[in-house]
C-alpha cells in the first residue's frame, strides 16, 4: 500500500502542471495549441506499444526521468512560446507518456502479486482495492493542478485584449457579451471556422496571458515535477522485474501486439470499445472546446482554471461516489444515471448561449461533466479489472490507447468545427456507443446474478 500511495503522489506532482496547462492551450494558441495536443496524444497512442520493452530495458526510474524532463520543457514553452517548440515538445512528451503509463501499471501489478503471495489473500479483492486507490489518487491531479493554476492566475492577473479600452465595470460587462457574439457569429459561419481569420477578430476574441503568470507557472510546476521525480528515486521501493520466457522466443513487441489482438477480439471488450473512444472524445471537448468557446469567451481566461478545478473535484468525488453506490445499486442503474446526466449536459450546451451573468452555469456544467466522466471511467475500469484478473496491464494500456486515440481525433478537428457541430457529433457518438455498452452491462449483470446464486449453493 505504501508504494501505491508514493507512486500516486509522485504522479500528482509530475502531471498536475500538464493537466492544468493543457486546458489553457485552446484559448492561448487556438490553432497550434490544439494541433500540439492532437500530436501529443497520437504519439502517446503509438508509443504505448513500446511499453513492455521500456519496462524491461530502461525501468521505472529512467522512464520517470524522461517524462519529467519533457514536462519541464512543456512548462517552459508557455513562457518562451514558439509554434515549432510547442509541437516538438508535444511529440517528445507523447513518446514518453505511452511507455510511462505501461511502466506504472507494471510496477503496480508486481506489488499486488507480491502482497497477494505474502498475505495469501484473495488476489481479486486486493487488486480492486489497490487499483481504486491508485486511480483515485492519479485522477485527482486535475483538481490539484487547476487549483494551483487558479491561485497563480488570481495572484498575477491576466490581460484580456478585448478589455484594454474600457475602464468601468458596466462597459466591461458589455464587452464580454460583445466578445461572445464575436466568438460565435463572426468567427464561426455555417458550423465551420474560416481558414483565414481577420487580425482584428483574433485580437478581440482571444485572451492574452501576462509574462508574470507564465513565469510563476515555471517557478511552481517545474520544482513540483523535480520533487515528484526524486520521490520515485528515493522513496519508491525497488521491485524486481520478472522476465517471462516465451517458448517460441518471440520479440516483446510481437508479444505485445498479440496481447492487444487477444484483448480486442474478446466479445465483451468489443462492446466497450465505442464507449472508451467516446470517453476520449468528450474529454477533448471539455478541455479544448468548452474552455475556448464558452469559458474564455464569456468569463475570460482567468476563469478557465477555476472552472476546470470544479470539474476535477467533481470527478474525484464522483469516482468515490460511484464505488459506494455500486455496493447498493446495480451497474445498469448507474449507467442509466450517467446517460441521463450526459444527455442533459449536451442539451444545455446546445441550447444555451454563454454570457458573463450566467457564471454559475459554467461551474455546474463543469461539475456535471466531471461526474459523468467519473461514471464512465469507473464502470469501464472495474469491468477490465474484473475481466482480466491475472494479467490486466495490457488491457489497461489498451484502455488508455483508445482514449488517447479519441482525444487525438477530437483535438485534430477542433480548430475547424464550431462548438455546436461538435456537440451534435458528441450526441451522435454517445448514442452509437451506449447501445453496445448497454448490452455489455446487462451481460455483466446477468453474470453477477448467476455467480451470486452459485455462491449461495
Amino acid at each position: 500500500m505504501k508504494n501505491c500511495v508514493i507512486l500516486g503522489i509522485a504522479i500528482i506532482l509530475c502531471f498536475s502542471g500538464f493537466s492544468a496547462l493543457q486546458t489553457l492551450q485552446s484559448s492561448l494558441f487556438p490553432l497550434t495549441g490544439l494541433h500540439s495536443l492532437s500530436i501529443l496524444y497520437f504519439f502517446a497512442t503509438i508509443s504505448s506499444l513500446l511499453g513492455p520493452i521500456v519496462d524491461q530495458k530502461i525501468g521505472l526510474n529512467w522512464t520517470f526521468l524522461a517524462v519529467s524532463l519533457m514536462e519541464s520543457l512543456y512548462v517552459l514553452v508557455f513562457h518562451f512560446y514558439h509554434p515549432a517548440a510547442l509541437i516538438a515538445c508535444a511529440i517528445f512528451l507523447g513518446l514518453c507518456l505511452g511507455p510511462t503509463i505501461r511502466v506504472q501499471k507494471s510496477y503496480l501489478s508486481r506489488n499486488i502479486s507480491r502482497l497477494s503471495y505474502v498475505t495469501q489473500a484473495m488476489r481479486n479483492k486486493i487488486q480492486q482495492r489497490y487499483l481504486r486507490i491508485f486511480f483515485l489518487t492519479v485522477k485527482s491531479c486535475y483538481f490539484w493542478g487547476h487549483l494551483v493554476a487558479t491561485i497563480i492566475m488570481e495572484y498575477s492577473g491576466t490581460t484580456d485584449a478585448g478589455d484594454l479600452s474600457f475602464s468601468n465595470s458596466t462597459e466591461g460587462a458589455v464587452t464580454m457579451v460583445q466578445r461572445t457574439e464575436v466568438c460565435y457569429e463572426r468567427l464561426c459561419t455555417n458550423g465551420i471556422y474560416p481558414t483565414e481569420i481577420d487580425t482584428d477578430d483574433v485580437v478581440s476574441s482571444f485572451p492574452i496571458i501576462s509574462p508574470n503568470t507564465t513565469k510563476l507557472f515555471i517557478y511552481v510546476f517545474t520544482p513540483s515535477i523535480v520533487i515528484g521525480f526524486f520521490i520515485v528515486i528515493i522513496f519508491l521501493e525497488k521491485v524486481e522485474v520478472l522476465l517471462e520466457q516465451d517458448p517460441m522466443e518471440r520479440s516483446l513487441f510481437y508479444q505485445t501486439m498479440r496481447q492487444i489482438r487477444l484483448i480486442l477480439i474478446d466479445k465483451n471488450v468489443r462492446l466497450a470499445l465505442p464507449m472508451l473512444v467516446f470517453i476520449g472524445i468528450e474529454q477533448a471537448f471539455i478541455f479544448g472546446d468548452f474552455t475556448r468557446a464558452y469559458i474564455s469567451c464569456a468569463l475570460g481566461l482567468q476563469s478557465v482554471s477555476f472552472t476546470m478545478m470544479c470539474l476535477g473535484g467533481a470527478h474525484t468525488l464522483g469516482s468515490i461516489g460511484v464505488h459506494l453506490f455500486s455496493q447498493h445499486f446495480q451497474r445498469p442503474i448507474i449507467m442509466a444515471a450517467g446517460l441521463v446526466c450526459q444527455s442533459g449536459l449536451l442539451m444545455v450546451l446546445w441550447l444555451w448561449t454563454p454570457v458573463q451573468d450566467d457564471a454559475a452555469v459554467f461551474y455546474v456544467i463543469a461539475g456535471g461533466w466531471g461526474l459523468c466522466n467519473a461514471i464512465w471511467e469507473t464502470l469501464t475500469l472495474t469491468f477490465l479489472a474484473s475481466t482480466f484478473v491475472d494479467d490486466w496491464q495490457a488491457p489497461f494500456c489498451t484502455y488508455y490507447q483508445l482514449q488517447w486515440f479519441g482525444m487525438a481525433i477530437s483535438f485534430c478537428i477542433s480548430p475547424y468545427l464550431c462548438a455546436e457541430i461538435k456537440i451534435l457529433a458528441l450526441a451522435i457518438f454517445l448514442a452509437v456507443a451506449i447501445i453496445p455498452y448497454t448490452i455489455l452491462e446487462f451481460r455483466l449483470h446477468q453474470r453477477s446474478r448467476i455467480q451470486n446464486r452459485t455462491d449461495m449453493l
